[in-house]
């Protein structure tokens, strides 16, 4: 009886080491398949990745160029501006007033100056509201101004190159924005 009680005892550890055995196996083939499958989500995230930075690159190459693009509109229109500021004296008469001319009304001796209410009007115009002109009298709104027409065409002039300069960076902008816009719909296959 002792060497049958034998024979299961090592019959029992066979068994028991092959149990073993085969835990290990399934336990190590579902490890290998774990990280198979997670080599592979990180190989597409790896790839997802270097498309994302290769977008990336490409957004900000266009965002550089087209930065330079406007900065040399912007230098265009500085040019110009200063340009046409320095001509425009040439065509427009200075504003002299003599105090005695001033004193008497007698204007004949000057070139036109801007009245104190036109630069009321030009000033509310600028800030976008409408002035109360009701209780302006004639002879407030009458009186010149020390501004003259080449002082309000130098200002325009002025303000033309910052409108265009602000004009140029809104280009910019747009061209950068539809850009962006072109590139979603091609990584997503709409056509646009």
């Amino acid at each position: 009886m002792l060497g049958l009680l034998l024979k299961l005892k090592n019959f029992l550890l066979k068994i028991n080491w092959a149990a073993v055995g085969l835990v290990i196996v399934i336990v190590g083939s579902f490890y290998l398949g774990y990280q198979y499958k997670a080599g592979q989500v990180a190989k597409k995230e790896n790839k997802e990745l270097v498309q994302a930075k290769k977008v990336d690159a490409h957004a900000i190459k266009r965002q550089v160029e087209l930065n330079l693009k406007a900065e040399e509109k912007k230098e265009q229109v500085r040019t110009v501006t200063k340009y046409v500021t320095k001509e425009i004296v040439k065509y427009v008469p200075q504003t002299i007033l003599s105090g005695e001319a001033v004193r008497e009304n007698d204007c004949s001796c000057a070139s036109p100056t801007l009245s104190v209410g036109a630069v009321w009007l030009l000033n509310a115009a600028r800030q976008g509201t409408s002035p109360d002109t009701s209780n302006w009298s004639a002879e407030e709104v009458q009186a010149p101004t020390d501004i003259g027409l080449q002082e309000l065409a130098v200002s325009d002039t002025e303000l033309a190159g910052q409108y265009n300069e602000l004009a140029a960076d809104h280009d910019s902008c747009v061209e950068y924005v539809q850009g962006l816009v072109a590139d979603q719909q091609r990584r997503l296959g709409i056509k646009p």
